[in-house]
């Protein structure tokens, strides 16, 4: 027992010094190898000990979802917050981050940053808590109503950093269409100059949007493999593409 204890207070530093070098690949193995060895082994039947195992357990699963945030991994870090939480229902680091998670994967979770402010650490922080919270406010009204005025920005010769906005579907759905492959409809009549839809955009320009295609289509065959086409897209661009995103594409793109 005291060798396993040893080479987890190891790994534990080792991971956590690899956090602070933002090191996020390395650190999020060394975390996995951290949490994979505290729950496969007996748990301490001294109530201190547990507590402290507990508590190692919940900034392990905390710090690696941050790290897999930093680098794209939305759905991931999202799992290991919901494990830190079920062990630490108010824990304040990882209730932030998983309200930064959601914000981009355009959900807006008001109440997540209003929980974080039953920690003492919100005090020091409720700046930047608030600001979150106005933000989701905000970013939820947005969406729902699609009242998106962007004069201001093109009045200046859109100057300066492209403002942020909440994605919004109006009535429109994607589906097959009758005469040729699949579009996108109008659920209802739609005024002229009506706003339609809000979303990020995946860039698709050029040889590498060729290829991206072509790969997709083989993934593709009736049953799509989303883990296979995210990862692909992320090696094509370097960066996150959503799951939303990706299988509004393969709609498009791959018959189902």
């Amino acid at each position: 027992m005291e060798e396993i204890a040893e080479q987890m207070q190891n790994l534990r530093s080792k991971a956590t010094e690899l956090f602070i070098r933002e090191e996020w690949e390395d650190s999020i193995d060394a975390y996995s190898h951290f949490i994979t060895l505290s729950t496969q082994h007996q748990t301490p039947s001294d109530p201190d000990q547990l507590q402290k195992l507990h508590k190692s357990l919940c900034i392990a699963f905390c710090n690696r979802d941050e790290a897999r945030f930093k680098i794209g991994y939305l759905y991931c870090a999202l799992q290991d917050c919901d494990h830190a939480l079920k062990i630490d229902g108010t824990h304040f680091k990882t209730l932030l981050c998983k309200g930064k998670i959601l914000i981009n994967l355009n959900r807006y979770p008001l109440e997540c940053f209003r929980s974080t402010l039953i920690d003492p650490q919100a005090v020091e922080n409720s700046e930047m808590v608030n600001g979150y919270v106005e933000k989701c406010k905000k970013f939820e009204y947005l969406s729902r109503t699609g009242s998106i005025d962007l004069s201001y920005w093109g009045g200046s010769g859109f100057q300066g950093k492209a403002p942020e906005l909440a994605e919004h579907v109006g009535p429109v759905q994607i589906r097959k269409s009758e005469i040729s492959g699949r579009g996108m409809f109008a659920t209802k009549n739609i005024d002229a100059g009506s706003l339609i839809l809000v979303t990020k955009a995946i860039p698709m320009r050029g040889v590498y949007g060729e290829f991206l295609m072509e790969d997709l289509k083989k993934i593709g065959g009736g049953v799509v493999e989303m883990e296979k086409a995210l990862k692909l897209a992320r090696d094509v661009y370097g960066k996150v593409v959503k799951k939303k995103a990706m299988r509004t594409l393969l709609e498009l793109y791959i018959g189902a």
